[in-house]
């Protein structure tokens, strides 16, 4: 079966709500929610599954929303996140010594080099 234009609006018409709602309560953020549903329904394009039946469309649909949440809670950057308070508490000092050996050398680096080596110290 090819899927058309029609039958993917159908089906966004039919699924989508209830995709952006299961998605919202495995990862709790609706921007991450967001980006499964259209995850989602890249992959029927992608994929164009012949399902049996409204029944296997469901679940398909379903099953994919779930994996899709799991791998986002998965990435590096989920299993890595912290909140303001516990970066605040483990950061490293965000100043620089100004009678610092380095600083001093980059200071004394032409414009060109200078100004992207202090972002680097900063």
């Amino acid at each position: 079966m090819v899927l058309t234009q029609e039958h993917i609006s159908e089906l966004v018409e039919q699924y989508g709500n209830m995709v952006l709602r299961l998605s919202y309560t495995y990862l709790k953020n609706k921007a991450d929610a967001e980006d499964v549903v259209q995850d989602v329904f890249l992959k029927i394009m992608e994929k164009n599954p012949d399902f049996n039946d409204k029944a296997h469309e469901k679940s398909w649909i379903m099953k994919v929303t779930v994996n899709s949440c799991k791998n986002k809670l998965n990435l590096f950057w989920n299993r890595n996140k912290r909140s303001m308070d516990e970066a605040v508490e483990t950061a490293v000092c965000d100043t620089y010594d100004i009678d610092s050996d380095v600083l001093k050398a980059v200071m004394s680096l032409p414009d060109k080099y200078r100004i992207s080596g202090i972002y680097v110290l900063l």
